[in-house]
């Protein structure tokens, strides 16, 4: 007969699954806004480049900064989850959008970097984004 879990063994177990829970999530939706495309751009944008300026889950604010090399300037992500908008100025956002809701590599590796930091707060968002029609607006 098998030893029964001590209760940190259990609340351990308890916790990974959790978690993989949550990751599984997040790779879920991720995949309905990217393609294989801006999934290969993603895996070239180093994850340094990328600034969390605000994470404010009581006022539904997502806002990041990038030092990208395509830019002439710090671009910016805001995700504002009571007004339903994303904000973010590159051409790849603004092409995908056009004719879909699709995520730039940005957004996607901005996701990503939430994922391994702040997953609850990143399946947050991603869900309200899934279930309402969010407005896309180029900075």
């Amino acid at each position: 007969m098998e030893e029964p879990l001590s209760f940190l063994d259990w609340e351990l177990s308890f916790h990974e699954d959790y978690s993989k829970t949550i990751n599984a999530k997040i790779s879920q939706l991720l995949k309905k806004y990217s393609d294989k495309k801006t999934l290969y751009k993603t895996a070239g944008l180093s994850d340094s480049s990328f600034h969390l300026e605000r994470l404010d889950f009581q006022q539904g604010i997502l806002e990041c900064s990038i030092d990208s090399k395509g830019f002439s300037h710090t671009s910016k992500i805001l995700i504002d989850r009571n007004n339903k908008v994303i904000s973010h100025r590159c051409d790849e956002f603004k092409s995908s959008n056009r004719n879909s809701k699709s995520f730039c590599s940005h957004l996607i590796k901005l996701f990503l970097i939430l994922q391994e930091e702040e997953p609850i707060e990143a399946l947050y968002f991603l869900e309200d984004i899934s279930v309402n029609d969010y407005e896309s607006f180029l900075e």
